[in-house]
């Protein structure tokens, strides 16, 4: 979580590009690097099934091609930044535009295709998640469209995997 310094200067550079004349793209540019410079963003703590069973097939190992991506599961990272710019929610005193942000930024990590099915309205189904229990260091992005992923996080993963006993589902 960010201090409040952090907030109020964030508040200012948005409400700054919010006033700019330019166009929409170059905007967003602006926006999301405004709002990667805090401590966890695009955290995700829930994955799908169907990207832990790529894991389980890997050993959890993390290799190229594995098509996982991070998905917004509340609202499309577009429709945060046009609430933030279009309404009047940064003049409000407070965190209420925080808040706003950060409820709607979580992410799950989800296949490619999970991720485009998200991007139409389909969501998977609440028990085709799985709960991640990880500290919030852990899976943090590395570079504003990824994940980091070491051996902390495969040993989070292994031991997910056998608290959850998922060998039944996941093999096969």
């Amino acid at each position: 979580m960010s201090s409040q310094e952090d907030k109020d200067n964030m508040k200012a550079v948005l409400k700054a590009i919010r006033s700019m004349v330019i166009p929409w793209n170059q905007k967003k540019k602006m926006i999301t690097t405004c709002l990667e410079g805090w401590s966890n963003p695009y955290r995700f703590y829930s994955m799908t099934k169907n990207a832990f069973k790529k894991f389980v097939k890997n050993d959890f190992r993390r290799t190229s091609g594995m098509k996982l991506n991070r998905s917004h599961i509340r609202k499309e990272r577009s429709e945060v930044y046009e609430h933030l710019m279009e309404s009047d929610i940064l003049d409000l005193p407070g965190n209420e535009w925080w808040d706003f942000y950060y409820e709607n930024d979580e992410c799950i990590l989800a296949t490619s295709k999970e991720n485009m099915a998200m991007k139409k309205g389909i969501y998977p189904d609440p028990s085709d998640i799985i709960k991640l229990e990880h500290d919030d260091h852990m899976f943090n992005s590395a570079d504003g469209t990824n994940f980091r992923y070491g051996k902390a996080e495969e040993n989070c993963l292994r031991n997910i995997y056998r608290k959850l006993n998922y060998k039944e589902v996941l093999v096969g």
